[in-house]
């Protein structure tokens, strides 16, 4: 098989492309929407204890992986 030179130059693409965000943009949306009115009761029962707020906040500041 005779090969292209562009393509052998070519940069690997990266695994987080804008190619593979078609299908979480097209199916997490409709999920929050039909989810949402439930939402707010989640929300407020989280937010009533303290070690819970504590905890999302150490993971926003030191990341959960």
């Amino acid at each position: 098989m005779l090969s292209c030179p562009q393509r052998e130059n070519r940069k690997p693409r990266p695994v987080c492309s804008r190619a593979s965000w078609g299908p979480w943009l097209a199916i997490v949306p409709g999920i929050i929407a039909l989810r949402a009115p439930a939402m707010g009761a989640l929300v407020s029962d989280f937010f009533k204890s303290d070690l819970f707020v504590w905890f999302a906040g150490a993971l926003l500041v030191f990341g959960a992986c």
